[in-house]
Formats: structure tokens, sequence, C-alpha cells
């Protein structure tokens, strides 16, 4: 990296930072045009990526996470010799959940089994207080480590990577109060519970029910089972006769950031709406790269401002979507094809409900084109590497939450990827440049399946290969093909290979690397539900 480059981005990012760390409001709004000359300065020299700066900050959280397990295991052979087998069992859990090749783990174990219990009874309460006061300090003092380390990696531009770390602050101390404002958070006066400030915002109107946000002036009416049409107030019975007759009375629904409308009910409507803000906050956290920065800070804590909702609809059976689609856009081809598709021109994602993993790989993929197109509209000019936008959407189709958090690229069992998987490993001549290059009519002809299993899985490789590294980038990546600054070997201008080289040079490294990622890659699980209904976007 030359040295103007990084001390740019070094500067917006301590600019930024400082922005969100103190007032991600007014402040940020207003800092936002000064830092814009500075942004598109950044963009154009971004490009060459210090891989030796990222490595190290990745062994520094190495270096915390094994400063984090010492402390814990200090406090569970302090459990053990007080006598606290339970504790001491609480804390090799949390060791095993952080890592469960912890190499002192069966020592450890066995310390803890042969617990005793304590001579004086009398002393447990003390002694479990004591562990208790002692379990808090670790947690604080993970948080700090945390922090700083979240900091660091601000400063460089590793957005993603700060706002991992920032979640990680708040598992190891729930009430770091910096933390939760930079995610969003509010305490809750009278809950005593953190909560999204636009709820906080909102529920000084409105009061919340299971079918989502209701005006409190309407309440008795609501309580009365009446509900509101068109200006009327009428039964429940009768509005839902009404909105589920036809696709053109359908239940609304807001959100902080969508709006869903659909026939299946407002209740279901709000369900929907509640995943879709669940997909918004990881998505935005996962691709904070693609946005300036000052846009990317204002999309993720001041956004409870922005007047205008993404749109969705849901159809509530596969017959509704097609007789829709065959009215409404006079495209029996697309009807026919497709589970879901979104239309630039309404800026609304269209799809119907299948059963819960079909839609929810079809509401994935064409959310993530209206995210992109509507948070940062595209411009013409990139050449080459059509496939970067069904790609990248293809690709969040292999997310998955397991255990209740996000786990990008988790379903390495799609068909997709394995599709992709079998192709490469029978065709080993296949080249990567000439991929790159494919126009966007070649990409949708008759190999329009296998094009976006291909784009899916080159996504997925420059996602998690190479222990991440080439994630940042590639976001940038994507950026700047949004932004049309693309041209053919761009990618090989972006990702930082080992050794560095011309862009052709570059471009023959990741073909390589990328056929070896999928040679390595899992097979398919039995029973995995097809993930290739979801279609490209309407232009």
């Amino acid at each position: 990296m030359n040295t103007s480059s990084k001390r740019t981005r070094t500067a917006v990012g301590v600019l930024v930072l400082a922005s969100w760390l103190v007032a991600p409001g007014e402040q940020l709004r207003a800092q936002a045009k000064r830092s814009d000359k500075r942004v598109e300065a950044k963009s154009s020299k971004q490009s060459a990526r210090d891989a030796a700066t990222e490595r190290a900050l990745l062994q520094q959280t190495e270096k915390v996470e094994m400063a984090h397990l010492k402390e814990l295991e200090k406090l569970a052979t302090w459990a053990a010799s007080n006598g606290l087998k339970a504790e001491g069992e609480k804390v090799l859990e949390t060791i095993r959940g952080i890592d469960p090749k912890y190499p002192r783990l069966t020592r450890l174990k066995s310390t803890v089994e042969k617990t005793r219990d304590p001579k004086d009874e009398t002393q447990s309460p003390d002694l479990r207080a004591m562990f208790a006061r002692k379990l808090e300090t670790v947690g604080d003092q993970n948080a700090k480590r945390l922090f700083d380390l979240a900091t660091a990696c601000m400063k460089l531009g590793l957005f993603t990577r700060a706002f991992d770390l920032v979640n990680k602050v708040i598992e190891a101390d729930p009430d770091h109060k910096r933390a939760r404002d930079i995610l969003g958070y509010v305490l809750d006066p009278a809950s005593k519970k953190w909560i999204r400030k636009w709820e906080a915002l909102t529920a000084r109107k409105n009061f919340l029910t299971e079918e989502g946000w209701i005006k409190k002036e309407d309440k008795q009416k609501w309580d009365q089972g009446l509900r509101e049409y068109q200006g009327k107030w009428v039964s429940r019975e009768e509005e839902e006769r009404i909105r589920k007759r036809n696709t053109y009375n359908m239940f609304s629904v807001e959100s902080e950031h969508f709006r869903v409308e659909t026939n299946l009910g407002r209740k279901q409507g709000w369900e929907y709406a509640e995943l879709l803000e669940d997909f918004y906050a990881e998505f935005f956290r996962f691709y904070l790269g693609f946005f300036d920065q000052a846009a990317g800070a204002n999309l993720l804590f001041v956004s409870a401002r922005n007047k205008k909702k993404h749109l969705v609809k849901v159809f509530p059976t596969r017959e509704d979507y097609l007789t829709f689609v065959k009215a409404e856009k006079n495209n029996l081809k697309l009807a026919v094809e497709s589970a879901g598709f979104y239309a630039s021109p309404e800026r609304c994602s269209y799809f119907y409900y299948a059963d819960r993993a079909e839609t929810l790989f079809t509401l994935y993929h064409e959310v993530t084109h209206q995210l992109f197109a509507e948070t940062k509209p595209g411009q013409q000019g990139s050449k080459g590497n059509n496939w970067v936008v069904e790609g990248i959407a293809s690709y969040m189709e292999t997310w998955e939450k397991v255990d209740g958090k996000w786990k990008p690229g988790h379903k390495i069992a799609s068909e997709r990827l394995q599709n992709a998987r079998q192709f490469l490993a029978a065709n080993p001549n296949w080249s990567l440049s000439s991929f790159l290059a494919v126009d966007n009519e070649e990409f949708h002809k008759d190999g329009r399946g296998l094009n976006y299993a291909l784009s899916a899985a080159l996504c997925h490789f420059l996602m998690h290969a190479q222990g991440e590294l080439y994630r940042e980038p590639f976001i940038q990546f994507i950026s700047a093909y949004y932004e049309g600054k693309v041209v053919e070997d761009s990618l090989g201008r972006f990702i930082p290979v080992e050794g560095g080289g011309s862009a052709s040079g570059v471009i023959s490294t990741l073909e390589t690397q990328f056929k070896q990622y999928m040679a390595q890659l899992g097979d398919s699980a039995p029973g995995e539900p097809s993930n290739l209904k979801a279609e490209e976007s309407e232009q």
C-alpha cells in the first residue's frame, strides 16, 4: 500500500470513528459532507490493501482471545479449589464455546471434576458472591481489550471486523454503553432493557401488538376488535375478508426499515418485517465497506430518521404470484421461472410463500438486490464482471442463523455451491479470466443456472478463503462495480494475493486458489432444499 492511501484511509477512519463513539447523529451528518471529497480520493487508492497489517490484527485478535481464555482458566481453577463445582463447570462450558480445542481444557476438566465440597458450608454464599465478582471482572477486562481492538480495526478501515468485535464486546459486557450506542441501542428506563433507538422513538406515539405497531390513539377501537380500512373502522373479520381476496388491498405493516404488504395477514406481515430487520442489521454490518464511511454510519445509526422504507410484497401462494406477474409485468417467462424478483422501477421485492427454507432463500437473494440498489444507487459504466450482481445475491442464500447467531456462508451444502464444485472438478480447464469477461446477455442465456452457481461459489471463495483476508477488498470491489468504476481486470487490482504482481497474474493465482477451495468444500447434505429459483433483478 502506498503511504498516501494509508494516510487517507486512517484519517477518514478516525473521523468517522469519533462520530460513532461521541455523537452518531447530527454531528455525523454534518461531517458527512466534509468527508465526501476525502472518501472519493480514498476509493481510487484503496485497492492496494496492507495485507501484512491485516494479518497482524488477526494475530492480535488471537492474543486477545488467548488472554481471555487464560483468565477463565484461572477462574475455573479458583472455583474448584474453593469447592464451587457448578461454577467451575460453568466456566468450562464458556471456554469450550470459545475454543473447544483449548490446549489445557482436558487437564482443567479433570481439576473441576475432582472438586471437593468446602469444609465450612457457611462460607459458600460468600464464595459464590466472590466468584460472581471475579467473573464480572474477567468479562469487563475482555470487553475493554475487544473494544480497543475494534477501535484499531476501524482506524484501518476494517469495518466488518470492527463490528464483529463490537458485538463480542456486548457478549462480554452486556451493559457496555459505548458498544451499545454504536450498535444503535438505548436503555429503556421502564423495562431496564436495551432496545433499538427506533423502537424507543416509535413507542412514544404507538403501542406494540403481535400485528405490529399501532397508534396509541386507536388502542380503544383496536381492543374492541375493530380495524381501519380506507378511513373507516370495520370488524377484524371484515377487514380480513377484504384484504385476502385480491392483491390490491393487502395488509401493510411497517418496521424500522421495511414496509411489508401481504395477503397472508397482518400478523404474518409483521413476522416477515421482524425477520427482515434481523437480516438488515447483519447485512449492513457485513457490507459496511460497500459504502463510504459516513453513508454507512448513517444507515446503521441514524436510520430511524430515514423516511423511505424498503417495500416487500409477499404473496400467499405461487398461483397468486403467477397471476400478479403475468398481469402486472406481462412477463410469462419471469413468472414461470422464478420464485421472486426485485423490480428497480418500483423499488420493490416480490416473492411468494413456499416452505420456510425455500422462502428464506428467495428473500435473502432478492432483498440483497434491493438493499444494494436502494442504499447506493448504481451507475452505468462498469465493464465485464457481470457475475457480481447475481453472484453476491446467490451467495447470500448460504447465510444461516444457528443458535441465534448469523453464520455467513454457513450452508456450504447449498445446491449452487455443490453444482459449481462438481462442474469445476469435471472441467479443469475452466478459465476465471474468461468468466469475468462474460457480458450480461450471455450470462443469462442457456447456461444461466451454471453461471449463477459459479458466481455464488466465487463470491463464497472471496468472502471466506485465506482466513477471510480477501473479504474487505472484495466488498470494495463490489462497491466500485455499482459505481461504474470496474473494468475487466479490476478484480486483479483489488484482491491482495501474496506476492502481488500484475492484475492478470493475480487473477491467475485467484483461479488456482478458487479451484483448490472448491475441491475441498464439503459434500451436499441429504435433504438439502433447492435454492435455484431466486432469479435476477428486473432492470
